[in-house]
């Protein structure tokens, strides 16, 4: 298997992605989407998916005409029943791929947040090897509503639509569960003031709370990752 990283922009980096994938001793390649041109036709080359974040929102496609290429690849993978891993913005385009409406919440989720499984992720081979309460960093200021077509995993208290799947191969994830040390250090160095502004305490609280929240956070990520491998060559065949 070898697995295609769409990357929209270079804030939102794979960060443990990468770590996840070569535990596995999974191929992939990077395509970074500011430079790329032909992601329709390339992505059959590939056996599944992985979409990242970013700082665009997935109705800006007359500013960024990749997203639209994105979307029918997604499209066009899930009529191949090849596997999707979609975080932040990508979990947005793929509900907007399926007719989910994607828009601003008029405020900012951001920080170490807590999430809770619904009843459906209790069986669900990805999300059960998450406990029923659990932390990932999250950074967003859009929502979307859930396609007709998709079971819904995760929810937290701002906002409910954190997580949510199609069919046994296609994850749509709300939160950051790719974010390691290096990725949120690298996050502060670049985007310091906007991170003060939105939330005062994160920087002061890097230490104590956030980091350790990731150390625990991103072992999850790899089981998730692990699970999801094994469902998609499963679902696949």
């Amino acid at each position: 298997m070898k697995i295609l990283i769409v990357q929209p922009d270079q804030v939102a980096s794979p960060g443990e992605t990468i770590a996840a994938l070569e535990q596995q001793g999974i191929g992939y390649e990077l395509m970074e989407m500011e430079s790329e041109t032909d992601l329709l036709q390339r992505a059959p080359q590939f056996e599944a998916m992985v979409i990242l974040g970013g700082v665009m929102g997935a109705n800006d496609e007359d500013a960024f005409p990749f997203l639209k290429a994105i979307k029918e690849t997604i499209r066009l993978f899930h009529e191949q029943n090849k596997p999707i891993f979609g975080i932040c913005l990508g979990a947005q385009l793929i509900a907007s791929a399926f007719g989910g409406k994607v828009e601003k919440m008029g405020t900012t989720e951001f920080g170490i947040t807590e999430l809770t499984q619904t009843a459906e992720a209790e069986n669900d081979p990805v999300f059960n090897v998450l406990p029923l309460h659990f932390r990932f960093m999250e950074w967003h200021e859009d929502r979307f509503d859930l396609p007709d077509s998709a079971t819904l995993l995760a929810s937290s208290v701002l906002y409910p639509n954190q997580a949510f799947r199609i069919k046994d191969n296609i994850y749509a994830i709300q939160f950051h569960p790719e974010v390691n040390e290096q990725l949120i250090k690298q996050w502060i160095a670049e985007k310091k003031d906007d991170i003060s502004e939105i939330n005062p305490s994160f920087i002061p609280a890097l230490e104590l709370e956030v980091l350790p929240a990731l150390a625990v956070s991103t072992p999850y990520y790899r089981q998730m990752i692990s699970a999801w491998l094994k469902r998609s060559s499963a679902t696949s065949k």
